[in-house]
């Protein structure tokens, strides 16, 4: 971390057109005294003119009040000054040592630099996959007007000037920069104060391609459409039963140009109802599987891919005979599962996905196919 030590003032700049040319405001420097007070200079200076002998300064509080009135023979005056609002004017004298011309009265001020403080960088990782890449800088003495830039660590000389969208009293910055410029690498942060103080974080900032992991949860709804298995087909009147859901983590962990690999943790619950003359039956089934995914973004905006796994599946058969409730069956049965799906992403971080998935459970004495449609809502974290 480097910075200019101690606070210090500085002259805003002004710039003026007349007889001699541009004044210039807003040059400044300091030092300490033997016992560590710094010594603040400021610097008004303006063009030569070969026809001017000298040049008499008034300097003013901006109440009036007389600070300063000198003859200088060349167009630069040294100051030093407090905080405050000022004004002065300069008045040309000939080479026959006569007053020539008075310009009029400019006014300036003075501000009270300070030195940035910075106690945090939030996020510390950006990605070039999210397009907008904001950080927050929290700390102390972040002025309104700051400016903040990144130099990449192989590129020192080359500034990536950044944008403040929020600004939270001198508290903290919320910096936006730009994509476009922005290359995978190490970054350090430069923020100078309106002052002209500035602080330096090196490498507080890491810029990648893209973020290593990507995880998502998603839930909703998901019909099941029984497919084959005599006992199953018989035992209900239909084959689609509404009354089921879905809800999915997901993982990412593998992110190549040619697609994305992960895992996922898929639970499934099911309620169907049905029976025959004899009896009604009520099922309910609870499914968790772990499944292998892989996704491929088309775009910004669409993303497919697919899904293979297994899991157990827990089931309760509640049966109801004329006379009563009869006995419960429960078992437990494994179960495999592959499917398809298609992802939109109206926002960067939300999606909405769709997939149809086809479901084989190895039950003692038959086995039972299925097919779900999903509809699902999710978020990227």
């Amino acid at each position: 971390m480097a910075s200019r030590a101690r606070p210090v003032i500085l002259l805003l700049l002004w710039c003026v057109t007349g007889a001699v040319g541009a004044q210039q405001m807003g040059e400044y420097s300091f030092e300490n005294a033997p016992d560590g007070t710094p010594t603040f200079t400021q610097v008004l200076r303006w063009s030569a003119d070969p026809n001017v002998r000298s040049y008499e300064v008034a300097l003013e509080t901006a109440a009036g009040e007389p600070v300063l009135d000198t003859r200088l023979e060349e167009p630069i005056l040294r100051l030093h000054l407090g905080p405050g609002a000022y004004r002065f004017r300069i008045v040309l004298y000939n080479l026959l040592g006569k007053p020539e011309m008075e310009l009029p009265w400019r006014t300036f001020t003075v501000l009270m630099a300070k030195q940035p403080q910075v106690t945090g960088v939030s996020p510390k990782e950006l990605n070039l996959e999210d397009v907008n890449l904001k950080v927050t800088m929290s700390g102390h003495d972040l002025e309104r007007g700051a400016k903040v830039s990144l130099t990449k660590a192989d590129q020192p000389t080359e500034s990536i000037a950044g944008t403040i969208r929020e600004c939270n009293g001198t508290s903290s910055l919320r910096v936006e920069f730009p994509a476009w410029r922005l290359a995978p690498g190490r970054y350090s942060v430069v923020i100078t104060n309106p002052g002209g103080l500035w602080i330096e974080l090196p490498e507080a900032l890491v810029v990648r391609y893209q973020a290593p992991t990507d995880m998502a949860v998603s839930a909703g709804y998901s019909p099941w459409v029984s497919l084959y298995d005599a006992w199953y087909l018989q035992a209900w009147p239909g084959t689609f039963f509404p009354l089921s859901a879905t809800a999915r983590f997901s993982s990412y962990f593998i992110k190549r140009p040619f697609g994305y690999f992960g895992a996922e943790l898929d639970l499934t619950g099911l309620m169907m109802r049905g029976g025959t003359d004899a009896a009604s039956v009520t099922s309910t089934i609870g499914l968790a599987s772990v499944r292998a995914i892989y996704k491929y973004p088309l775009s910004p905006q669409f993303a497919a891919g697919g899904r293979i796994g297994g899991g157990i599946a827990l089931s309760n058969h509640q049966f109801t005979y004329q006379n009563g409730a009869g006995p419960a069956i429960s078992s437990a049965n494994l179960f495999v599962s592959t499917g398809l799906f298609l992802q939109y992403y109206p926002m960067k971080k939300l999606f909405v996905e769709t997939s149809v998935d086809w479901t084989h459970q190895f039950m003692q004495g038959f086995s039972e196919g299925s097919l779900m449609p999903c509809l699902l809502v999710g978020t990227v974290f």
